[in-house]
């Protein structure tokens, strides 16, 4: 082999090692924040993996890793990053609406990359980075819980003051945003992990995904998230439809209990039950949390601020219908709609916290009814390839997906999702699955 021709090895080896390294930095700092500025006199708050994110694609496109076509998928993704951006059109222009308007396109830099590496690598590979970043978070969030227990103060638990039925309490988050954020990591992260266990035969790393699961499991508890009913009702409905239980009378349990956790999910974020005459849920009324109710008997009911934001995003939608307010403008009508009565005087200036209610006041009607669109289109597409998949560990791959997207619907009736990068990362996953390549890898 000549010189020139090792020369050229050696500089792929590089470029792989650097490819590599950049995704896996990328995975890792997905849950740090950090504030970035002035940028163009912007104020702009970005996460430390975009650095990452820019890092592996310019190598990769001057190595020509990553090439997308215009399928259907990217099509998807293009079109809400458009949506978006045409709110540079509808609305007066001001720096934060671009700053809002350049999330979707970091996002959609994120999927790009993943599915870039995905594609060059493994699906395994692919998985792993991100698994180990939300343990090393999980890690971070049972250590600072157990000294918050010691009464050490420290920012890896959020003190919470107020919180219906639990009064004031830690919770647990490590370095993400909130506890919930931590939670909805998990919940992509164990079933990501339950999908590495059951299609491996090696002994020694299904007693590793194991401990693994069960460290995942312990930070889901200690952040004290609504989002762990969500798990709960995912996992009864993936072991009811796995294949591996036969007793009708447990299916039967498997599959139906599901629904009522998803109907408990909705209603107890809107609404709190208080049976000792609301006194109970006085403390939380008074910062805001839980509005005014009815008593019934004993029993006191009160909405939530999940309630009082859903009304309020209805009464943004109902006066711009046709292209909404702008991204990230919601918060712009709070004064209005504590005078108009949607709001108390004390709830905070929250986001919409619903993705389709805030969909529609932000973005309008058009991209509320895509997003439906595009939800419907996944499901759809998922259950038609687990069908014809005849490869065991595809069929199951496409069963934790299908169960993944469901409970990631059911969340987004009370959260706004379309921002959590971990939803596109599982969607890079998910059109890997869907998607016709002959040349997968699913890893060594």
């Amino acid at each position: 082999m000549s010189r020139y021709h090792k020369s050229i090895v050696n500089l792929q080896g590089v470029i792989s090692k650097v490819l590599k390294l950049s995704f896996w930095l990328m995975a890792f700092f997905m849950l740090f924040q950090a504030n970035f500025w002035p940028l163009f006199n912007l104020e702009l708050i970005i996460q430390p993996s975009e650095i990452f994110i820019i890092l592996f694609l310019l190598v990769s496109f001057v190595n020509k890793s990553v090439q997308l076509n215009l399928d259907k998928y990217n099509v998807i993704a293009l079109i809400w990053v458009c949506l978006n951006a045409l709110s540079l059109l509808t609305i007066d222009f001001e720096n934060h609406i671009l700053i809002e308007v350049s999330k979707p396109v970091i996002l959609f830099l994120l999927y790009a990359a993943v599915r870039g590496y995905i594609l060059k690598y493994s699906l395994d590979e692919t998985i792993k980075p991100f698994i180990f970043s939300v343990v090393f978070a999980s890690l971070l969030a049972i250590s600072g819980w157990f000294f918050h227990l010691l009464e050490i103060s420290n920012i890896l638990v959020l003190q919470h003051e107020n919180y219906p039925y639990f009064g004031t309490i830690g919770r647990a988050k490590a370095f993400t945003s909130t506890p919930n954020m931590l939670a909805s990591l998990v919940l992509v992260a164990s079933f990501l992990l339950i999908y590495l266990n059951f299609s491996v035969s090696d002994g020694k790393n299904k007693k590793l995904y194991a401990y693994l699961f069960i460290i995942l499991m312990l930070a889901f508890i200690l952040s004290i998230s609504k989002t762990i009913v969500l798990m709960v009702a995912s996992l009864f409905l993936f072991f009811g439809f796995y294949g591996k239980i036969h007793n009708k009378v447990v299916l039967y349990f498997l599959r139906i209990i599901p629904i009522f956790l998803f109907v408990f999910y909705v209603i107890a974020s809107h609404l709190v039950i208080d049976l000792n005459y609301g006194k109970d849920i006085k403390e939380s009324q008074e910062s805001g949390y839980v509005s005014n109710g009815v008593q019934l008997g004993d029993i006191y009911i009160a909405p939530t601020a999940y309630y009082m934001i859903k009304k309020g995003s209805a009464e943004v939608f109902k006066d711009n219908i046709l292209f909404g307010v702008g991204p990230g403008q919601y918060n712009k009508h709070y004064e209005a709609l504590k005078e108009k009565g949607i709001y108390n005087n004390k709830i905070p200036n929250y986001d919409p916290h619903s993705t389709f209610l805030g969909t529609l006041a932000e973005l309008g009607i058009f991209a509320g009814i895509y997003l439906i669109i595009s939800i419907i289109i996944l499901f759809k597409d998922l259950v038609h390839k687990r069908k014809k998949s005849l490869n065991s560990n595809d069929s199951l791959f496409g069963l934790i997906l299908i169960f993944l997207l469901l409970a990631i619907s059911i969340e987004s009736l009370v959260t706004d999702i379309m921002n959590f990068r971990q939803y596109w990362y599982l969607y890079a996953l998910t059109v890997y699955y869907l998607s016709d390549s002959t040349n997968k890898k699913r890893g060594a």
